[in-house]
């Protein structure tokens, strides 16, 4: 019968609707698992020591040049508090911030470059340049943090005295700048606080 006719190709239709959105579920789920794959690889190949955590600062993650900064394996760290890469009094600072955040929500240090110390696994320390990146559910709640480190200790040498360092900023905007912001800001400050450290280790004239 006509009726008969006519659910059949209403259910040709949804058969073939359903394939459809199966097909591009299909496709999706293939391009967020290489967009992570390719994700991962850039962490991985970073040279900057690249360290998951969750909000109670318990490691999650943590590349090769975390390794080689830090002297432990991943297998030594994860699931262990981000304190014990740190020495006093920055441990007790760590924990401050932390419950600041679960009760106020307050950022304050989420996303801005900071100066501290940490602590090798041979127990020594040394200068590094942090900063602490939140990543954000569907809903924008925090579900955890990545910290980016990097080992700013070592200033620039040269041999002799200097009597005066001269430090010229570069340009306001090239273009260069637009495509990648984040490296051409690393590079200028890294530049700037070695010059300083020349500048401090000559008792020359900044």
């Amino acid at each position: 019968s006509f009726s008969t006719l006519l659910f059949a190709g209403m259910g040709i239709l949804f058969g073939e609707s359903q394939e459809q959105v199966s097909r591009a579920q299909r496709r999706d789920q293939m391009a967020m698992a290489d967009a992570s794959a390719n994700l991962a690889a850039i962490v991985e190949s970073s040279d900057d020591a690249i360290i998951g955590k969750t909000l109670a600062g318990v490691i999650t993650s943590w590349n090769r040049a975390a390794e080689k900064l830090f002297g432990y394996s991943a297998a030594e760290v994860e699931g262990k508090n981000v304190k014990m890469l740190m020495p006093a009094p920055y441990r007790d600072e760590h924990d401050r911030y932390l419950s600041n955040y679960h009760q106020t929500h307050e950022r304050k240090i989420i996303g801005i470059g900071r100066e501290v110390v940490g602590l090798r696994k041979d127990g020594t320390e040394y200068q590094e340049e942090q900063t602490i990146a939140p990543v954000l559910d569907e809903s924008g709640a925090i579900t955890h943090f990545i910290a980016i480190k990097q080992d700013v200790t070592e200033f620039l040498f040269y041999p002799g005295q200097i009597d005066y360092i001269f430090h010229f900023a570069s340009p306001a905007s090239p273009i260069d700048y637009l495509e990648l912001p984040i490296q051409t800001l690393k590079v200028g400050s890294l530049g700037t606080h070695k010059a300083l450290g020349l500048a401090r280790a000559k008792k020359a004239r900044f």
